[in-house]
């Protein structure tokens, strides 16, 4: 079910908003402590407002639950407001200490104020199949509007002032959505009482394994950007230069493949590209190729965040406590990039080759062991929703039938033994199916067996009922198992 234009609209304007404030705040947060500070202590710095933010992220929950609606909304306000003056002090002070004090300040706010924002994008886009281009896109808007702003404010304390009054509106808006809309869940075969439990369960099992996933690679890209972070600092390069912009081309670009894929490879992409981003770490710390690593680096990211902000989107309106899950990917990037700051640190420095191929290694293996069981659990909850999907279907087409005999004549009831068959048969005529399209069909709409079994049952391979599949999908104008046998069972039969 898709969301109206309207919550689209909002949907994208807070999404970039936050982007635009956090980022803002942060890049402004390192250049003031950079200017009171030696360049080293600049990373240790950025560590502990991530950690702050992250406590944020997660402490919103608490907010979320605790606080009524009315109150919630108000509090938006406050907190966008506070976080502001904040932002234009951290610009105005002189001492390191202060500065990092009001930074840690103003990020745990704005990790609360973040989480209200994916929560309320969980909420009307969790089932979208444009979660994650409305993902990329809106990242994308929020760099640009940075790269915009920093290129022509007259200086840092205006530009200061500008990214303050954005967290103002982004906490205004917040506080306006109160009412946020619902997707209503699609109606299941099963009790409600006993359904709703277990999709928690097995939501929850997927969320650990995400988490697990996330913080990984997480490691890898923190590393990274405390290259980067400490490189600026250096002096070698301005991180508001253009190859930054690479960031939000990256970011559509993940959520336009991560869409079209179905999510269905977004694991594996995402540690490939982590494992050769490695690469640009390398040759911005030895200062041959610094061009060439911001480029990796850039691109390398923009998919990484529009993988874990879609993802845990996608899964937290499953879980018993969505407002928990909706922001836990920023939430574990931002605590692993603090808990990963010195250590990385300290193993870039050393110049370590095999120590640090033998660590890259390790984190690539054990990456891949837990891709490899969260890809098994999706796969699972793929199958258990066709099956329900199947069951509806059946029940739905089944009530149908049942109906028909108050409006039509007697002799007519024995052709409902037959109406599933005649369905499929109308279905098969009308999209023009091949007599073997037509054996897939009743073989897939009459069996809840993975297609494996239903395969090994016809006597041909996996691969070509695959093919056929999607074939009948083309004609049909239909995209999964579920949505063909719901409309090849109840569309209404053509006379």
């Amino acid at each position: 079910m898709e969301p109206k234009p309207k919550a689209h609209l909002f949907t994208f304007a807070v999404m970039a908003l936050f982007v635009f404030v956090f980022l803002g705040s942060e890049y402004h947060f390192d250049i003031a402590y950079g200017k009171l500070a030696s360049p080293d202590s600049v990373v240790g710095a950025q560590a502990s407002i991530l950690a702050t933010s992250a406590i944020g992220l997660v402490g919103y929950s608490l907010v979320n639950r605790t606080a009524a609606a009315r109150h919630r909304s108000i509090l938006a306000g406050v907190l966008g407001t506070v976080s502001a003056l904040l932002l234009v002090a951290t610009q105005l002070t002189q001492n390191a200490n202060a500065l990092l004090s009001l930074g840690c300040l103003l990020f745990l706010i704005l990790g609360m104020l973040g989480n209200a924002t994916y929560f309320s994008v969980a909420q009307t886009h969790y089932a979208s199949n444009s979660l994650s281009r409305l993902v990329g896109t809106s990242y994308a808007a929020g760099l640009l509007a940075q790269f915009l702003l920093h290129s022509l404010a007259p200086n840092s304390v205006i530009e200061a002032a500008i990214i303050g009054a954005s967290i103002i509106a982004l906490g205004f808006a917040l506080a306006a959505r109160r009412n946020v809309l619902h997707v209503v869940p699609a109606r299941s075969a099963l009790p409600e009482k006993d359904q709703r439990t277990a999709n928690e369960r097995d939501a929850l099992k997927e969320a650990i394994l995400l988490l697990a996933c996330v913080s990984l690679i997480a490691c890898v890209f923190s590393t990274l950007d405390n290259v980067v972070t400490l490189a600026n600092a250096q002096g070698m390069f301005d991180l508001s230069t253009w190859p930054r912009l690479l960031l939000a081309v990256s970011g559509i670009a993940a959520g336009f493949i991560f869409d079209l894929t179905k999510h269905r490879y977004s694991t594996v992409t995402i540690l490939c590209v982590a494992m050769f981003s490695l690469v640009s770490a390398l040759a911005i710390q030895t200062g041959s190729e610094v061009l060439l690593g911001l480029v990796i680096f850039y691109l390398s990211s923009g998919f990484f965040v529009v993988f874990f902000t879609s993802s845990f989107l996608r899964i937290a309106m499953r879980c018993a406590n969505p407002s928990l899950w909706a922001g836990m990917g920023r939430a574990a990037n931002n605590t692993c990039a603090a808990l990963a700051a010195m250590p990385s640190m300290a193993l870039i420095s050393s110049g370590d080759v095999m120590l640090i191929s033998s660590i890259t290694i390790a984190l690539a293996m054990a990456t891949l062991l837990v891709a490899h069981a969260l890809e098994n659990v999706r796969r699972t909850a793929r199958h258990k929703a066709e099956i329900e999907a199947l069951k509806l279907a059946e029940l739905t087409a089944a009530q149908a039938q049942t109906a028909k005999p108050q409006e039509e004549p007697e002799a007519k009831a024995p052709a409902d033994k037959s109406a599933p068959e005649k369905h499929l048969a109308a279905f098969s005529e009308q999209y023009s199916l091949t007599p073997r399209e037509r054996d897939v069909l009743s073989a897939v709409c009459s069996s809840e067996e993975t297609l494996q079994c239903i395969a090994d049952d016809m006597g041909i391979s996996l691969r070509a009922l695959q093919k056929h599949l999607t074939s009948i999908y083309r004609k049909s104008d239909t995209q999964s198992r579920a949505g063909l046998c719901s409309a090849a069972l109840t569309e209404p039969l053509e006379h």
